[in-house]
């Protein structure tokens, strides 16, 4: 629990707590969280792509083999991730609603929500932080045309953040100062050596993992996310470029780390799901280049 964060087992305890401690209450936060995750894939996708689009991503997300087979425990990390990935889409919604309500509580949502996902599986959590920073820099560039995002947002999301993730990290650092500077050094660790046999070339999260976790989907994701990246440099709109934030914030880290686990990116797969949702639904809509690709 000092290794990937304790949020996942908290949820467990409270799952064996109300109903017994059977391999059912074990899998059910994971059932209930990658559930939700579905409505909050679409919910995002509503606010930045179109319903069309976020219907199609939410359903894609739905089927996904990878997310089922996590739920129940096939593969490694599993309630970890799939409690990353709540908290993470949950912190995402928040600053999408952040910049069409401009309301500050939004913003104070989304660091109490990335708080959530570092207690999840620790510094991956930060990826919500990364993106309010990024829209904000962006915004303050001039590149983005509708990302009202204010310095005082900013702190206030990193404040709600420190609030939620402070408190138990203090203490473990307190009540336990040599496993946690390990453990702190063994996150850092991933970067440069190999952890517990999982190293691999960097290409392996684009040309392995990456088909693992969309599958047949894997070629009209890469379209897809080509055409998204060239379409939302042109239109220079907020809630895409959180999008293109999160995706490239997500994947890059994992692409020059040495150390790779196969479901670690899949926290990006929503962001990545809804630019298939957009593909798919100009194919659809009777776009030549798409419906050429798409065939």
């Amino acid at each position: 629990w000092l290794h990937k964060g304790t949020l996942p087992l908290w949820q467990i305890a409270v799952s064996f707590a109300l109903l017994g401690k059977t391999t059912l209450a074990l899998r059910v936060p994971s059932l209930l969280l990658a559930t939700a995750s579905v409505w909050l894939t679409y919910a995002i996708g509503r606010r930045t792509v179109g319903l069309s689009a976020a219907l199609i991503a939410a359903a894609l997300q739905a089927i996904s083999p990878a997310l089922l087979q996590l739920v129940h425990g096939y593969w490694f990390s599993d309630h970890i991730d799939t409690a990353l990935l709540f908290w993470v889409e949950l912190g995402m919604y928040c600053v999408v609603r952040a910049l069409r309500s401009q309301h500050g509580r939004w913003m104070a949502l989304a660091g109490a929500a990335s708080g959530c996902a570092f207690l999840s599986k620790s510094f991956p959590g930060l990826i919500v932080i990364a993106v309010v920073v990024g829209v904000f820099v962006f915004a303050r560039l001039g590149v983005l045309r509708d990302a009202p995002i204010t310095g005082w947002a900013v702190l206030i999301s990193f404040a709600s953040f420190v609030i939620i993730a402070g408190p138990w990290t203090a203490w473990c650092a307190w009540k336990y100062p040599n496993e946690f500077r390990h453990e702190l050094a063994h996150v850092g660790q991933h970067l440069t050596t190999d952890v517990e046999d999982w190293a691999g070339p960097w290409d392996r999260v684009l040309f392995d993992y990456s088909i693992f976790i969309y599958g047949l989907f894997y070629p009209v994701v890469i379209f897809a996310a080509g055409l998204f990246i060239c379409r939302t440099a042109r239109v220079r709109h907020g809630g895409r470029t959180i999008l293109l934030i999160w995706c490239v914030g997500v994947l890059v880290p994992f692409l020059v780390a040495t150390t790779k686990t196969p479901t670690a990116t899949a926290i990006a797969m929503p962001a990545l799901l809804l630019t298939v949702g957009v593909f798919v639904a100009r194919a659809l809509q009777g776009r030549k280049l798409e419906a050429i690709l798409l065939i």
